[in-house]
């Protein structure tokens, strides 16, 4: 079987709640869900990745563009980081 690793779409909204049944314990409101995946893929900070096995997304995790406490205190992007993940 092939997986895949892609941005996470609204389509996923019905997947990505089934997910976060077993990682939470409790149904989402799949409205509000969809609502901050729009605004989360609009902010190139954030990356929304989800894992598909065939049609079925079977993972999900987020990266965020972040400030560094230590060191010269720029982004993460400032030195790279967003390059290697795109």
């Amino acid at each position: 079987m092939q997986y895949f690793i892609r941005r996470a779409d609204t389509k996923d909204i019905d997947d990505l709640s089934n997910l976060f049944v077993d990682f939470i314990g409790k149904d989402s409101d799949k409205d509000k869900m969809e609502e901050q995946l729009r605004r989360i893929n609009e902010n190139s900070n954030y990356y929304v990745a989800v894992a598909e096995a065939g049609s079925r997304v079977i993972g999900t995790a987020m990266g965020i563009i972040c400030y560094d406490l230590v060191g010269d205190s720029g982004t993460f992007d400032q030195k790279g980081f967003k390059k290697k993940i795109q």
